[in-house]
């Protein structure tokens, strides 16, 4: 069982710090991808002109990084840190503004991911403690503010935000079922939806939908579409991973899903796999030299972080092309996260 600190009610405690020091920083209008290693640096690229634009140093390590467009930000989750000496903040780093940074205070150390689920309004998940649960909790952005704190029942993968709605994808440890449940993003409460022998994993939009992976309990994977409204399998399509199922985007019309899973590093991660997004039929493999770790979209374009290259390629999906190639300043050797802010 994990042990937090206990915060009483959700009290926010802001610490503004310069992410450039002597003067204000101009914002960066173009669309920019943030890409982020586990040290305490975002790198920010200007998408248009495949530069790199900016360097932001953290006070610690981030453990994940989500694009707020409302608020012309980017999120992170600041899980630096071990036990109670972790640290129990989400930074917000002002890219359309002075590129400040500003921290806001969590009710529970080491938060380990981060999700937008509305305008101005993210969620960060704390890690699952015994009986209890997922503990998540909701922050203002623009406020700056704690706004909702709870449990979620049996989570077991990231929280995702797909066809508008935010998902948890579960497994009973006592009774080793699976489930999918529907979480309010404002409340934090959460209801079963679906049930089932496999983790059902809802991953992004798609056109009329959304989609993901089904998991069995022998490692088996499938990609598949799920209702918006209920969670359930619509349509399935057996895929084999070399690594494992990683990040899944939609691109236009095309899925492209990220062989690469992180818990075998000794695996380059090299793959991106192409489906249309209404038949699930796989279109292409593209293979990417230097390590995907992360994908995110941005417009029909795929933006991959190469973590042992140190590099952000704008891949084509229906060409499977390079569009562009951007060399990182040096960061940490091991997987990147990345995120973008378009427009």
């Amino acid at each position: 069982m994990r042990v937090h600190r206990r915060v009483s009610g959700p009290l926010v405690v802001l610490v503004c710090a310069l992410a450039l020091v002597g003067c204000a920083a101009k914002p960066i209008d173009a669309p920019v991808a943030a890409v982020m290693d586990t040290k305490g640096r975002v790198v920010l690229v200007d998408l248009e002109k495949g530069v790199v634009a900016d360097t932001v140093r953290l006070a610690t390590w981030p453990a994940d990084i989500c694009a707020e467009p409302s608020t012309g930000s980017f999120v992170t989750a600041q899980g630096g840190g071990v036990g109670s000496d972790a640290d129990d903040r989400a930074a917000i780093i002002d890219v359309r503004g002075d590129r400040s940074v500003r921290y806001v205070e969590l009710p529970r150390h080491n938060p380990c991911g981060v999700e937008r689920v509305g305008d101005g309004l993210v969620v960060l998940d704390h890690g699952w403690e015994e009986k209890a649960g997922l503990f998540a909790c909701s922050v203002d952005v623009r406020e700056r503010r704690v706004v909702a704190e709870g449990y979620i029942e049996d989570n077991s993968s990231p929280l995702r935000q797909a066809a508008g709605r935010l998902w948890s994808s579960g497994v009973d440890v006592f009774s080793d079922a699976r489930s999918l449940r529907r979480v309010d993003p404002a409340t934090l409460s959460s209801a079963e939806v679906q049930a089932g022998d496999r983790l059902m994993r809802p991953e992004c939009s798609v056109p009329g939908g959304m989609a993901g992976y089904l998991v069995g309990r022998d490692g088996g994977v499938e990609l598949a579409r799920f209702d918006p409204d209920t969670g359930a399998v619509e349509m399935t399509r057996a895929v084999e991973f070399t690594d494992g199922p990683g990040r899944m985007v939609c691109a236009g019309d095309r899925l492209v899903a990220l062989d690469f899973s992180e818990e075998d590093l000794s695996s380059s991660g090299c793959r991106l796999l192409v489906f249309d997004a209404g038949t699930l039929e796989l279109e292409r493999e593209i293979r990417l030299e230097g390590g995907p770790s992360d994908i995110e979209v941005w417009g029909d374009k795929v933006a991959a972080a190469n973590w042992l290259d140190q590099t952000l390629r704008l891949v084509d999906p229906a060409t499977g092309a390079v569009a562009a190639t951007v060399k990182l300043p040096e960061m940490v050797p091991l997987p990147l996260r990345v995120s973008v802010l378009d427009g």
